[in-house]
């Protein structure tokens, strides 16, 4: 299985030219990739990690390491889900059992920040989606299994031509971010509502302040809640 190589230093954080900052938006949805790199940023930035090149060809492609063997996934929602893609999920399940390489799911949860964003300054979307971040949640794959039988339906979207999906059908589940409130306020005890034994995991929770730097320009949050769920059994 090929995983994707370390991002170079000298590649832009985030994949448009430098000018788009000052640009106007013109599609709110074209936006949304953006969003997630500097998400992406910020969990490096906050992990002392390395973001990955993207490159369709690899077989698996996590957003950030931290070492040899742990992986960052993030996610980010404003709204109502954070959306998962089932290959996506089944090969870090692979990586885990078959290389003992970690995957954590970073959730990040933030507020509207501007609206309407088309029409807007992306460096104005951006710095808006920075400062109202809410929460980080870091669980994983055991707990995100558990979450994905809570969905119930599965959607399917046309993959990339040329990219991972290669142009086929892929399967995702959309998480509800509802589901992460109890996680936030008594979290062992919403893993025994999922069915799992609480004793088996460890939970550390912290107020902390993130930054990513893009083209020059800082953006940084304000101070949130971070809840990292883990199990302690290393297998």
């Amino acid at each position: 299985m090929r995983v994707n190589r370390k991002r170079k230093k000298h590649l832009p954080p985030l994949l448009f030219p430098e000018h788009w900052l000052d640009a106007t938006v013109e599609d709110a949805h074209s936006v949304t990739s953006t969003i997630g790199g500097l998400f992406e940023e910020l969990t490096a930035n906050l992990f002392g990690g390395c973001r990955l090149s993207c490159d369709g060809s690899s077989d698996i492609c996590p957003d950030v390491v931290i070492s040899p063997f742990k992986q960052v996934e993030c996610k980010a929602s404003k709204r109502e889900c954070f959306v998962t893609h089932s290959r996506q999920y089944e090969r870090y399940a692979y990586l885990k059992k078959e290389r003992f390489i970690d995957t954590c799911y970073a959730l990040w949860g933030y507020g509207e920040g501007i609206r309407p964003i088309q029409g807007s300054i992306l460096h104005d979307v951006l710095r808006a989606a920075t400062a109202n971040v809410r929460f980080l949640i870091l669980v994983d794959l055991k707990i995100i299994d558990k979450l994905i039988e809570r969905c119930g339906k599965k959607y399917y979207i046309r993959g990339r031509q040329g990219g991972c999906g290669n142009g086929e059908y892929v399967g995702y589940y959309r998480i509800a971010r509802k589901q992460f409130g109890p996680l936030l306020e008594y979290p062992l005890g919403y893993l025994t509502t999922l069915g799992l034994q609480r004793e088996f995991f460890r939970v550390r929770t912290r107020e902390v302040v993130s930054e990513a730097e893009i083209y020059g320009k800082r953006f940084q949050t304000n101070e949130f809640p971070v809840v990292q769920v883990e199990e302690v059994l290393p297998f």
